[in-house]
């Protein structure tokens, strides 16, 4: 056998094996994602949206790998969205994430308050603002040039999401 080919199958080989690991780790992924989504709704059918914070933010602060790191803000999320109380009431006093130098103070006593480092500050806040953040299409379009709504999927600047849905 050349040695070319021999180099080609060890290549196609180690290939092999990617994809094999790839897809193991996808398999694992997803069951973590189910007992995660499960372990969420549970927790938040007993608790309240700051009950969840609370529970986030200690979460955040024993979170050291990949795994915590990709979990949390869906686990946050879940819990936020599901949770008793109303969601006007809890975010009151959430600025929203486009008024940097609000949301930017809001973060900052929010994070002293649950001990977070940078990092993890990040991504309470921007859990905790998401969840706020009213989801309608009409707000939740991106700004494009001179402050018109740009629509995010068709990349039309002018028109909304229901607008250009009905051109499509």
């Amino acid at each position: 056998m050349s040695t070319g080919l021999k180099i080609l199958l060890g290549v196609l080989a180690g290939i092999a094996v990617l994809i094999g690991v790839l897809v193991a780790a996808g398999l694992w992924l997803g069951k973590s994602a189910e007992g995660m989504v499960d372990d969420a709704r549970k927790f938040a059918a007993n608790t309240t949206k700051q009950g969840c914070v609370t529970e986030m933010a200690a979460r955040l602060k024993a979170c050291d790998g990949m795994r915590c790191t990709v979990s949390i803000p869906i686990w946050g999320g879940i819990c936020l969205e599901d949770a008793k109380g109303s969601k006007e009431e809890f975010c009151a006093s959430v600025p929203n994430m486009k008024d940097e130098n609000a949301f930017s103070r809001w973060q900052g006593t929010f994070c002293a308050e649950y001990g977070l480092d940078q990092q993890k500050c990040l991504m309470a806040g921007t859990i905790v603002a998401g969840h706020c953040t009213p989801a309608t299409a009409e707000k939740a379009e991106v700004h494009g040039f001179r402050g018109q709504p740009a629509n995010w999927r068709t990349g039309q600047i002018g028109q909304s999401r229901k607008s250009a849905r009905a051109n499509l």
